[in-house]
């Protein structure tokens, strides 16, 4: 199929899940964004007396991370197309059988590739993504599914933000999207408990951490999922200040072709004074924030 003939084709899929997706997102609309639409700032959530537990998945060279507060689970990203069953057996492991959200950040393969196995295995409360086409069969396969399941599928924009259980999930970015720039096409999550933060920037790069540094977006957390894998496109000094976690995770595949991490962006979070983790090192990656402060528990030390 042509290129001219794929983007036709998604184009009219995307137009389709939203024609059909609409009236859910209605009646949805009142659980899932408190009847009022999106609101324009962070607020802390009051405590639960619930843990609020990320778990950063390995999933070799892409993303993956699950987001919990008691039987609500949010999901952002499902690694590339050979990890997706990885990703839905540790979710069932970990007794998921519901996701209040999913969330693809961008199109691109090592971030939505096991998306479709997620979106068969899990009912599905609703899709987030950014409103971008792309003509690549993996984005087209989770359209495919979005259509099939008729999961409601929304495009927020930065400053929107909503309330799931014990958890506020707030869209720092993109603060504009361009077709030609998928990586700052990326959807920029903090999501907050009463017991601590956390950042997830998908593969965000530079013009996008300083469109949100310019517009003044609370990008202050606890901890941060390192932009791109680590890669010195991202990262830059100043987002890392802005943000200013305790912790960074870095999700990434062991001697991955794209020299991810760059050293130059480790020496930086060294000289920064975080913690960092990584998935290549140390498996995946579990942290719990509760009355107690904030832990994490790698599945391995290197």
């Amino acid at each position: 199929m042509s290129a001219r003939k794929r983007s036709a084709v998604t184009k009219r899929m995307i137009k389709q899940l939203t024609s059909a997706a609409i009236v859910i997102v209605a009646l949805a609309a009142a659980w899932i964004f408190g009847g009022e639409g999106f609101a324009p700032a962070v607020q802390t959530p009051e405590a639960s007396g619930q843990a609020m537990t990320v778990r950063f998945i390995d999933v070799g060279q892409g993303a993956s991370t699950l987001v919990s507060m008691g039987d609500t689970h949010i999901l952002i990203d499902a690694g590339e197309n050979d990890q997706g069953e990885k990703v839905v057996e540790q979710l069932k492991a970990w007794g998921v059988t519901r996701l209040a959200l999913a969330v693809g950040t961008h199109p691109h393969s090592d971030h939505i590739g096991g998306m479709d196995d997620v979106l068969e295995a899990f009912e599905v409360d609703a899709y987030m993504m950014p409103e971008v086409a792309h003509t690549s069969q993996t984005y087209e396969s989770v359209l495919q599914v979005l259509e099939e399941k008729q999961i409601p599928v929304t495009y927020p924009e930065a400053g929107d933000s909503l309330t799931l259980g014990g958890m506020r999930l707030t869209v720092l970015g993109p603060e504009q999207v361009e077709e030609d720039d998928l990586n700052n096409c990326s959807l920029v999550s903090r999501v907050d408990s009463a017991y601590g933060s956390v950042l997830i920037p998908g593969d965000c790069e530079e013009p996008s951490e300083a469109a949100m540094l310019k517009g003044n977006r609370p990008l202050k957390a606890d901890v941060l999922q390192l932009a791109h894998h680590g890669s010195n496109t991202s990262n830059s000094e100043a987002f890392l200040k802005a943000v200013d976690p305790q912790w960074v995770v870095i999700p990434v595949g062991e001697d991955n072709s794209y020299g991810h991490p760059h050293d130059e962006v480790l020496q930086r979070v060294e000289r920064l004074g975080y913690k960092a983790y990584r998935t290549d090192w140390n498996g995946t990656v579990t942290c719990v924030m509760d009355e107690k402060g904030i832990a994490f528990y790698p599945e391995k030390e290197p």
